[in-house]
């Protein structure tokens, strides 16, 4: 696969979320993909990723992704991106507030085949639970 093929997947990813088709967004992972996100002791595999995606869907609507940047070198991709959504169903025991809230992040996507077998996922959880609750604070000391 060429280096553009390989942005246009990588692309694909946050083009489908948006959508809201987690069948097709699950579709660009190989079925023996391993993804890396923060706070997680280790990677996880399509499934527990699928599962992590439909919770983020259940919890957010109005999705829009935009893309920052995006650097390509072999089979690897990076996309820095721009995430909002309105906050409109309960996530991680937050009830729903009707906020948008913002996201930034970025991902580092190994892809083989024309399928992403490797995902390392970075993005500043901190921000959005302040977001949703304006008085949250974190039980980490410093």
């Amino acid at each position: 696969m060429s280096i553009e093929q390989n942005k246009r997947i990588a692309r694909a990813n946050f083009e489908f979320y948006d959508r809201g088709d987690l069948d097709a967004q699950i579709s660009l992972y190989d079925p023996a993909c391993r993804v890396h996100l923060p706070g997680r002791p280790g990677p996880i595999g399509r499934d527990g990723f699928r599962a992590f995606i439909a919770g983020l869907l259940a919890a957010f609507g109005d999705n829009t992704h935009a893309i920052e940047d995006q650097i390509a070198e072999g089979d690897r991709v990076l996309t820095r991106w721009r995430w909002q959504g309105v906050h409109r169903a309960e996530f991680l025991e937050m009830a729903p507030t009707g906020r948008l809230v913002v996201l930034s992040g970025m991902n580092i996507d190994r892809i083989a085949d024309g399928r992403i077998v490797e995902r390392w996922g970075q993005f500043d959880m901190l921000t959005l639970l302040r977001q949703l609750d304006p008085g949250f604070r974190s039980s980490r000391p410093g």
